[in-house]
């Protein structure tokens, strides 16, 4: 269609052309005619029959035009006609060149161009027309590789990572980086980035990395829910766009982590530096003197001795912590009938129970529920249960019960204590976290007993529950894959 529109004006020119070079031949050759006619019958004729004459003489002429015109214009028809033919002959390879062209340039590289009976020149253009596809093919074919892999690679980050144009519109985003912020990809991609989120920290690492054009970094805390902690890496892109890089990392579990570090630090300090001062106290007073003062130097010598043995406990609970942690602590695991390790346990705990005024209950599952696991570990879980039981139960009761349920098998430690206030359940697993941090040191306890309990039951791949209401108790629940399961 293209190629007609072109040729359109060349056949209009070429038809006004030769109509215009047909009336002045034919009115030249009219003019020529009149004038032989006229002088060669004028001498012989008087004026009534020179009038017939000229009248004859005109109508001759006209007719003669007429054939003239007519003969013209079938002679234009017939060229206009070959014109056409020749044309579209000669011009349908250009049709066919653009119309691959234009199904190429809509996305279609597969379009071939069959060359019938062409000439050399029109082969040579579709030899080089097909070279060129098969480039812009190959091209397009590794530049959607890539697309793809970069989106696989972005996609499988854990990290956010986001590129902004120099406006702040958002150019790309991946779904790490819509889940940190709490946006959707419609949201952000093509918006101002400054304008869905607002962190003012944000905002000024993207202005000074802008400004300075060097790597910046600031941390920020999000405003959704579950709040995250943030760590924003800008940086410009290695070309002249101004276009910017933004990496996100999530730093709330290493913070978390950080400053139950630090705690532990401090908390193993305090906790051995109490006995270790009460011994370095009484062996001072023993050396000024007391160690001759009979009434005093037993007293001071046992004081001494159960500082360290308070001290030798929180090292082995440490040294017990550390192997369940790295996963050491679960040598061999067998099958365990917890019903047979929970009475040996609470057969250790008689003449405490007796003093203390406590009433302390087994309540066995008589279908004998087994799980697999190492004895020893069982046997350590139900005894720090207990321990802990007893620490914070004045008077009252104290049951360990078991159950076997489908898939697993439970084991249960309910006392009538104080109980756990909601807002300190979630911390009772922490290393040396006491909830009366008095009572449970005068009773001997060294803090880490419920933490032990946690890590030991997970490596076993297990779970710990806690239920507890302040004044009416708690039950701590330890849930452990049965043998059968």
């Amino acid at each position: 269609m293209q190629s007609w529109r072109t040729l359109t004006p060349f056949l209009i020119g070429f038809l006004l052309l030769h109509l215009l070079m047909t009336g002045v031949f034919v009115t030249l050759a009219s003019r020529t005619v009149t004038e032989q006619a006229v002088g060669a019958v004028e001498p012989t004729l008087d004026s009534q029959e020179t009038a017939e004459a000229q009248a004859s003489i005109d109508e001759s002429i006209g007719n003669l035009q007429t054939r003239l015109w007519l003969i013209s214009l079938g002679f234009g028809a017939v060229t206009c006609v070959m014109m056409i033919a020749l044309a579209a002959r000669v011009l349908q390879p250009l049709n066919l060149f653009s119309e691959t062209a234009r199904r190429i340039g809509a996305g279609s590289l597969d379009q071939s161009i069959p060359m019938r009976n062409s000439s050399n020149q029109w082969s040579v253009l579709a030899e080089a027309f097909g070279q060129m596809q098969n480039k812009l093919a190959d091209r397009e074919s590794r530049l959607r590789e890539n697309n793809q892999r970069m989106g696989a690679v972005l996609g499988s980050m854990i990290e956010g990572v986001l590129s902004i144009d120099a406006d702040g519109r958002v150019l790309t985003a991946n779904n790490t980086a819509c889940d940190m912020l709490s946006v959707s990809s419609v949201e952000l991609i093509d918006r101002k980035l400054l304008d869905v989120i607002r962190y003012p920290e944000l905002r000024r690492a993207i202005e000074v990395t802008q400004e300075n054009r060097d790597f910046f970094e600031s941390e920020f805390e999000t405003t959704a829910q579950p709040r995250r902690l943030l760590k924003a890496h800008v940086a410009m892109l290695p070309n002249d766009s101004g276009e910017l890089a933004v990496v996100l990392h999530d730093v709330t579990d290493l913070r978390a982590l950080e400053t139950m570090r630090r705690d532990f630090v401090a908390n193993v300090s305090h906790e051995l530096k109490t006995p270790l001062s009460s011994i370095k106290a009484y062996a001072e007073t023993l050396r000024l003197g007391a160690l001759h003062d009979n009434e005093k130097n037993v007293q001071f010598v046992e004081q001494i001795e159960s500082q360290a043995e308070m001290l030798h406990l929180q090292i082995q609970d440490l040294i017990e912590l550390a192997r369940v942690e790295t996963g050491k602590a679960s040598k061999e695991l067998v099958a365990v009938p917890i019903n047979e390790v929970c009475k040996k346990c609470l057969e250790q705990f008689d003449s405490q129970v007796t003093k203390l005024n406590i009433d302390l209950l087994f309540e066995p599952d008589a279908r004998e529920p087994i799980v697999v696991a190492e004895p020893n570990g069982i046997a350590t879980i139900v005894t720090n249960l207990v321990t802990n039981a007893i620490h914070y139960t004045p008077e009252g009761s104290i049951t360990v019960r078991t159950e076997k349920l489908e898939g697993i098998s439970v084991i249960e430690v309910i006392d009538t204590g104080i109980g756990i206030a909601e807002d300190q359940q979630s911390r009772v697993f922490e290393r040396f976290y006491r909830i009366d941090k008095a009572r449970s040191r005068d009773m001997g306890g060294t803090g880490l007993g419920l933490s032990i309990v946690k890590h030991m039951t997970q490596s076993f791949g297990g779970n710990v529950k806690l239920k507890s209401q302040i004044g009416k108790g708690s039950t701590f629940r330890i849930e452990l894959p049965s043998e059968s399961s």
